[in-house]
């Protein structure tokens, strides 16, 4: 609905004037949502939200501008080092410390794609996973995390990777809800299951 629209334009966007790093994040609403107006509808509202959030800094966007094109356009810290995105190297060994850093969220993260990777193994299987809701925003929210890990592994920093994080939960219980539908849980199973995660 037009209201739903609104709503999450506002949220996501509030997330981005927050942490950038939360940008990753868009991918999930635009996936999910059903159709290309409503796609199109949403990164409208986000962005026109995003001036909202920030009017009172709006005469700094130029000086924010020059900023967020420094840290993309050098390899180093902050906009320091060479000129260029990635320094190979250096890129590899974040990944590798960020994955040492957060092994919890990277099982996780492997668990949900290993079992993307299954329900796409035959066209059978992928005609009934992509029937499922819970499936469709199990990929939208992977694929996001995938992207921040990506997006965070240029500085290494833990707390940058914090909204990436946070939907841990979320992708075990989503997991979880998809694989009871299919009947591979009983009804009992799934609840005990479903309050650990909330713990």
């Amino acid at each position: 609905s037009r209201w739903y629209l609104i709503i999450l334009a506002l949220v996501s966007s509030f997330g981005i004037v927050t942490k950038v790093t939360f940008v990753p994040l868009l991918i999930i609403p635009l996936l999910v949502l059903p159709t290309l107006r409503n796609k199109i509808v949403f990164l409208f509202l986000t962005g026109l939200s995003v001036i909202l959030w920030t009017w009172p800094i709006i005469s700094q966007y130029e000086r924010i501008y020059h900023w967020f094109y420094a840290i993309l356009s050098h390899t180093g810290h902050y906009g320091s080092g060479n000129v260029g995105i990635i320094d190979p190297g250096l890129y590899f060994q974040n990944l590798q410390n960020l994955f040492f850093g957060n092994p919890l969220f990277f099982l996780i993260w492997f668990f949900a794609a290993g079992l993307i990777l299954i329900f796409n193994g035959s066209p059978a299987r992928r005609k009934r996973a992509w029937q499922d809701t819970s499936f469709k925003v199990l990929v939208a929210v992977v694929v996001a995390q995938l992207f921040a890990v990506l997006m965070v592994a240029k500085h290494s920093s833990d707390h940058y990777l914090l909204p990436a994080l946070s939907l841990s939960g979320l992708v075990l219980f989503l997991s979880f809800i998809f694989l009871q539908r299919l009947n591979y849980f009983s009804l009992f199973v799934t609840k005990k299951v479903v309050f650990v995660i909330g713990i």
